[in-house]
């Protein structure tokens, strides 16, 4: 499918930086690596334009998941869209801070729409990585309250989505989003939250509410 190919892709991330540039177009330079984790296939970028280099995450959701990604990314198979909700909460990780910096290239293609998520790189410590002594307890309320009032999954049940930077801000760097007609919490639900009597899908996260 056209809007899944790499040089799609790639063409179409390198102009969306060009687009970005001040400056000569001799200091403009993109280079691309395949995204050799995670569910969505993609690219790495390593670009540099009006004078800073940065390194970001493409996501590709028209070519679908890989053929060893778990059953709940077939939502992301090459006939659907994304999620539009799926934009907005990450431009909201994006704004507070909580996600990398994030960009929308979109491909004009004589087929279908489609579109790119570029995410930039965060240092952090996953969570997997992280213990009683280092986890920053504020850190990890910010992400249970996100995952919770956002209602994204794979949060607190991968330990590799999620972190704390060395200064311990809270850090989300992959989510699932769910239906539209699925964001509705009850009475009981959100009273369990704020009591902290939910059941919370993530052990680091629930000892640190323990306390």
């Amino acid at each position: 499918m056209l809007e899944g190919d790499d040089d799609m892709i790639q063409r179409t991330v390198r102009e969306h930086f060009l687009g970005l540039h001040s400056g000569e177009l001799s200091d403009f330079s993109i280079q691309f690596t395949d995204k050799s984790e995670g569910t969505s296939i993609g690219n790495v970028c390593e670009v540099k334009f009006s004078g800073m280099r940065r390194r970001f995450f493409i996501k590709c959701h028209q070519r679908g998941p890989r053929s060893t990604s778990l059953s709940i990314a077939n939502r992301y198979s090459s006939i659907n869209r994304p999620f539009v909700q799926e934009i907005y909460v990450y431009e909201l990780l994006s704004l507070i801070k909580v996600g990398g910096e994030v960009h929308f290239p979109i491909p004009i293609t004589d087929t279908r729409k489609a579109l790119y998520i570029a995410t930039e790189e965060i240092n952090f410590t996953v969570a997997k990585q992280l213990t009683a002594q280092t986890v920053n307890s504020n850190a990890m309320i910010l992400v249970d309250f996100l995952q919770f009032i956002l209602r994204l999954e794979d949060v607190g049940t991968n330990g590799g989505n999620y972190g704390q930077t060395d200064e311990g801000d809270a850090v989300v760097v992959d989510f699932w989003v769910i239906p539209k007609d699925d964001y509705v919490h009850t009475d009981d639900q959100c009273s369990d939250f704020w009591n902290a009597l939910h059941n919370c899908n993530s052990r680091l996260i629930s000892d640190v509410l323990k306390r």
